[in-house]
């Protein structure tokens, strides 16, 4: 009869820890979905093909653990650009910076490059 009970006790702890397994599993993935739909990735993709292309990005075990990772740092495998820019955009990595714009086209010289003009049309004859 002994036995029973404390069968029972256990059965409810076991019950009890499953539960909270299931509470924190609940929280986390709330947590990833705000993050998701800050980031705006959510109108792209569903949560699970967000969730898909994340596990597939593997990081090397020689990374510093104390330095947030970089895009451009080169410790990164089986990552495609379409993961990488995720992870950008959730702030798992730091940004790189992008260089400005630049107008299309040849630049122009600038002021103090610049030559004299030479006057135009045909050099006349120096009669003397």
């Amino acid at each position: 009869m002994y036995a029973l009970t404390e069968l029972a006790y256990k059965r409810d702890y076991s019950v009890l820890g499953n539960e909270f397994i299931n509470f924190i599993s609940t929280v986390i993935t709330c947590r990833i979905i705000k993050k998701l739909e800050s980031a705006k990735l959510l109108d792209e993709m569903t949560y699970g093909d967000a969730m898909e292309d994340l596990t597939q990005v593997w990081r090397d075990v020689a990374a510093d653990l104390n330095k947030k990772p970089a895009l451009d740092d080169g410790l990164w495998a089986y990552a495609t650009n379409k993961e990488l820019k995720m992870m950008e955009a959730l702030e798992l990595i730091s940004a790189t910076p992008k260089p400005e714009k630049r107008k299309p086209g040849r630049p122009r010289p600038r002021p103090e490059c610049a030559k004299t003009k030479r006057s135009r049309g045909r050099p006349r004859k120096h009669t003397d």
